[in-house]
């Protein structure tokens, strides 16, 4: 038997564990009244790749704004990724 191919572009768990190390940077921040700290590169890439290759699905395929969208979904990742709650992921 063949192993078959996953379509992943990015790996889950590596990417929550990322996010949970983040949130908790976050929560440390916010306790000691600091400014929240960035996002990792690899939380960014990580948002970047599932934007595009969401925006190759073919729901989207006639949009004209299409490179708009995708940073528009990359800025709303970005503003609300401090929402995360690992307890309901």
């Amino acid at each position: 038997m063949t192993k078959k191919k996953t379509n992943n572009y990015i790996d889950n768990e590596k990417f929550f564990k990322e996010m949970v190390s983040w949130k908790k940077k976050v929560i440390k921040a916010e306790n000691l009244g600091k400014k929240k700290p960035p996002v990792t590169d690899y939380i960014g890439l990580c948002f970047m790749e599932i934007a595009e290759n969401l925006i190759r699905r073919p729901n989207f395929a006639s949009y004209p704004f299409r490179d708009d969208m995708v940073g528009d979904a990359i800025e709303n990742c970005l503003m609300y990724c401090s929402n995360f709650d690992p307890e309901k992921s």
